[in-house]
């Protein structure tokens, strides 16, 4: 009995999930109600408040949800990638935002929450801090590592707000591959 609750519960949210998400595209965030929400989701009003205070917390635990699946991308070691190694954890990172792609660019586009990118940001260069062997391999750079993090961390976030809305017309791994080089040629011309 646990487990079809269980399983209730889960389906309920993720369907509040995917509606938020979808009428935030639809609307953009400050014109929708829980109201909006719970009709999308064929849910009463009861069942929402059940598991969120307000669209507020919705969408806060949403974010905080997905960007904690994100963090994890960055938590398996690796080893430092040789010269035409891709990083396991950038393909991570993608095949993290591909499953995740509506969520991700909803929220990165101008009907989506504003303070989202800084927040995704913000994710990435903290997991990047403690990876600093991955991102300078070869000895120092000529500016400061925290400019080189933050040049880095937005750099992810435009490819990825970019290949979203492209449509992602490429593979995770792909993805992956380009945004090394890029890391690694930034990394090279500040040596």
């Amino acid at each position: 009995m646990e487990e079809k609750l269980d399983a209730r519960i889960k389906r309920s949210r993720q369907l509040l999930r995917e509606a938020l998400v979808t009428l935030i595209e639809e609307k953009g965030y400050e014109r929708l109600t829980v109201r909006d929400i719970t009709d999308r989701a064929a849910l009463n009003r009861s069942t929402f408040y059940l598991h969120y205070q307000d669209k507020e917390d919705l969408l806060r635990q949403t974010a905080k949800e997905v960007l904690d699946e994100l963090r994890a991308c960055f938590q398996t070691p690796e080893p430092i990638p040789l010269k035409d190694d891709i990083s396991p954890t950038l393909i991570s990172l993608f095949e993290h935002v591909e499953q995740n792609g509506d969520f991700y660019q909803v929220m990165l586009s101008e009907k989506g929450f504003p303070r989202f990118q800084f927040y995704l940001e913000k994710v990435m260069i903290d997991s990047l801090k403690g990876r600093q062997d991955l991102l300078q391999p070869q000895g120092e750079l000529a500016v400061p590592f925290d400019f080189f993090l933050h040049y880095i961390a937005s750099a992810h976030t435009g490819m990825i707000a970019w290949w979203l809305g492209q449509d992602r017309p490429y593979s995770p791994k792909y993805m992956a591959t380009q945004l090394t080089r890029l890391i690694r040629s930034t990394a090279q011309a500040l040596r």
